[in-house]
């Protein structure tokens, strides 16, 4: 499976421990590859609890008490360390996403501290905020504070650079993000020292790569399975094809295995006809 089905997590508990007993039961069938991305969440995980870079740290000079005592929160050397984050990178469909969100779905991070979001989401977020904010000296570093000083763990889907001004807003937002003791986990899949390969001024970019390498510990998910393969082929063998690529003659027998594989996809949920969508300003039905 590509996304973690609601039974497989159990919050506070073990990632690990929760695949495990999940594969025992037949709730999915058990990936060494996954087991080995999982130990990392799973360790992860543990140096996670209690974590909060709000929370001093046991040692502060008169900096960090004047720091604390105006409101200005922990300073950099008072903040608590952050443990290194996770990068799961891999072929598509081997359950980089359903790893992640099984290592979401059970941390004990307050959840009004961590946030879960694609990445082409989030830098739509972090552009239109720096355009609320055009008017600042610097509305990059502004974003940058805003979304880490309510964000102790950010996981991210699917991490891709393809874009110039990504590129470039990158470069800066990790830093900032990175330093502010933010917990990054990602999926993608590109290693880090391909990401916006052949892009154009990619040399500004290239320190965002180093940042990455130096906080998230890079896992390579290299499972020669296609979750979403097996998931299609048995959808098709249930409608009465089993042919993976076409469906064909058009007909019912055609009808009724494309329906079944739509049930497959969607969890058995039908679309709504007054479904809106909103980007950038723009309404899509």
């Amino acid at each position: 499976s590509t996304s973690a089905p609601a039974p497989v997590a159990v919050p506070g508990e073990s990632p690990l421990a929760c695949y495990e007993a999940a594969a025992a039961d037949g709730r999915l069938s058990r990936d060494d590859r996954q087991v080995h991305v999982l130990e990392h969440l799973d360790r992860l995980h543990e140096e996670l609890k209690g974590f909060s870079r709000t929370a001093p740290a046991a040692k502060g000079g008169l900096l960090s008490w004047v720091s604390r005592a105006v409101g200005a929160g922990p300073s950099p050397a008072d903040r608590p360390r952050a443990p290194r984050g996770l990068y799961i990178h891999g072929g598509v469909g081997c359950g980089k996403t359903f790893c992640m969100d099984l290592f979401f779905d059970c941390s004990t991070v307050d959840p009004a501290r961590r946030s879960r979001v694609h990445f082409h989401e989030f830098m739509l977020d972090v552009h239109k905020r720096m355009h609320a904010r055009r008017a600042e000296a610097d509305p990059l570093i502004s974003t940058a504070e805003d979304v880490a000083s309510g964000t102790d763990l950010l996981c991210f889907d699917e991490f891709q650079v393809t874009d110039i001004a990504d590129a470039l807003v990158m470069r800066r937002l990790f830093a900032h993000l990175f330093e502010a003791g933010v917990v990054v986990v990602a999926t993608s899949n590109r290693r880090p020292k391909d990401l916006y390969l052949n892009g154009l001024q990619r040399d500004l970019f290239l320190p965002c790569i180093s940042d990455v390498e130096q906080y998230c510990v890079v896992v390579d998910l290299d499972s020669p399975r296609d979750y979403r393969m097996l998931r299609a082929a048995a959808a098709m063998e249930r409608g009465g094809d089993g042919n993976l690529a076409y469906i064909t003659p058009l007909g019912p027998a055609a009808a009724q295995a494309v329906e079944a594989a739509w049930r497959e996809v969607t969890g058995g949920e039908r679309p709504s006809p007054s479904t809106v969508l909103e980007l950038r300003g723009r309404v899509l039905r």
